[in-house]
């Protein structure tokens, strides 16, 4: 509706950019301003939001756009094209504490008796350009990733592409039932989309569904919402279970893993078990010596097995109480530095256990199985290759467009991939791989 100037909006058929009409402002007798208020969700504070519009003018300058929040307001350049169609575009970052986004359309005629019109209006909200990247997740046919406070989605072919940005750094996805879950930290109430349908997010109001890590684990949702702390749901914006506490205060929990139908927690002296009737345990009290505020980070469960990172360069392979050994790769290459760093993350697909280790400026990618040979039966190490990366956040394997193992690491990390072959009984059938028919 018209806000403010004395002239006059209606829709008209005398220019259109697309379709039949367009809107109009005939100015009486000065500057006048339209404004339409969006629907707004607390979703897009913080975030770049971007609005078009196509204007036609009769006379240079006369018209503009703007996006309007609660402390102000930010406007176009104006356009010096008259008799035609032209695009504006406006971008501002909406204020923290937003309560509301205005599109405005703006006749700026100083003396009345112009006429400008406004068509084909949209606005778009940005990926976040900085923040490191965080993690991966597959859901709804697509393979999610989190940079800072924005979630981006890969489908196969082209470019990652911005699906929505939060209001604070995402700390973790997970995927329950047909809904996918992200947490923000256990300071912020979570997110969640609708079933099977990324294009509109809601933010939980129920009390205690905060969260820094997830782990989906037979239609209930867990999560620690302290850094010693869990509890669990078992549908979005749930009544949150009662707080179980998670071994020391003064240890701090880094991750959630389901294996084998138990629920283990991570933290930064040694991991824990909870048990199917409630109760939580230590099972590796052997990690205690390589405490470190990593320990383990991004745990993995791989075919009946529970890898844990530990200090600053341990891996280990925990089966039971009683099956427990250390597959640390700098043991098995002694002298060799290019492998004697810290495990930074892992992945699986249905051979081969992979990790990423930190070698300074670069990180290694290993791949690892038991393996008989000689008629020793061992776990074996291999490597893959050698990326220019600062650090890893977090490895998945992926077969979103092709089978990939998929790493991301720290801002100016890109993220990037491995092939992996999708036949291993004949890799030469796998479309994915260039190779030599002859020769080495």
């Amino acid at each position: 509706s018209l806000i403010s100037g004395n002239g006059t909006w209606t829709q008209s058929s005398t220019q259109a950019q697309a379709g039949t009409y367009s809107g109009k402002i005939d100015s009486a007798a000065g500057l006048d301003v339209v404004k339409q208020t969006t629907v707004f969700d607390n979703i897009y504070r913080s975030t770049q939001v971007t609005f078009t519009c196509y204007v036609y003018q009769g006379v240079a300058s006369d018209a503009d756009i703007g996006l309007e929040d609660d402390v102000g307001t930010t406007w176009s350049s104006k356009s010096t094209t008259t008799g035609s169609w032209v695009q504006l575009t406006v971008n501002r970052t909406i204020d923290a504490a937003a309560t509301f986004i205005k599109l405005n359309l703006r006749n700026n005629a100083a003396g009345g008796g112009a006429i400008t019109y406004y068509d084909t209006a949209a606005t778009t909200g940005a990926a976040s350009t900085a923040g490191n990247y965080i993690r991966y997740i597959d859901y709804n046919s697509a393979l999610y990733l989190a940079r800072g406070t924005s979630l981006l989605k890969y489908t196969g072919s082209g470019n990652w592409v911005h699906v929505v940005s939060f209001n604070s750094t995402i700390t973790d996805m997970a995927v329950l039932g047909a809904q996918l879950f992200v947490a923000i930290g256990f300071a912020s109430f979570m997110w969640y989309c609708e079933a099977s349908d990324d294009t509109w997010w809601t933010q939980a109001t129920t009390a205690n569904n905060k969260a820094q890590f997830f782990s989906s684990l037979d239609g209930t949702l867990w999560y620690n919402d302290s850094a010693y702390q869990i509890r669990n749901i078992t549908s979005a914006n749930g009544a949150a279970s009662a707080q179980t506490t998670v071994g020391l205060t003064t240890t701090t929990i880094t991750g959630l893993v389901n294996h084998s139908g138990l629920l283990h927690i991570m933290k930064t002296d040694q991991p824990y078990q909870r048990a199917s009737g409630g109760g939580v345990s230590a099972i590796l009290p052997e990690a205690i010596s390589e405490t470190s505020s990593t320990s383990g980070v991004n745990p993995l469960s791989f075919k009946g097995n529970l890898y844990i990172q530990t200090g600053t360069q341990g891996l280990w392979r925990w089966g039971s109480a009683t099956d427990i050994e250390s597959v640390t790769p700098a043991k098995l290459a002694v002298a060799e530095s290019d492998f004697g760093g810290q495990i930074l993350a892992m992945a699986n697909d249905s051979e081969y256990l992979f990790a990423v280790v930190d070698n300074t400026t670069k990180v290694e990618v290993l791949s690892m199985r038991e393996e008989t040979i000689d008629g020793d039966t061992d776990w074996r190490w291999h490597p893959l290759a050698e990326l220019t990366f600062s650090t890893c956040n977090h490895a998945w394997v992926s077969t979103m467009g092709s089978k990939r193992l998929w790493l991301c690491g720290a801002t100016g990390d890109t993220p990037t991939f491995y092939y992996l072959p999708a036949n291993y009984a004949d890799p030469t059938t796998d479309t994915t791989y260039n190779r030599n028919t002859s020769g080495l």
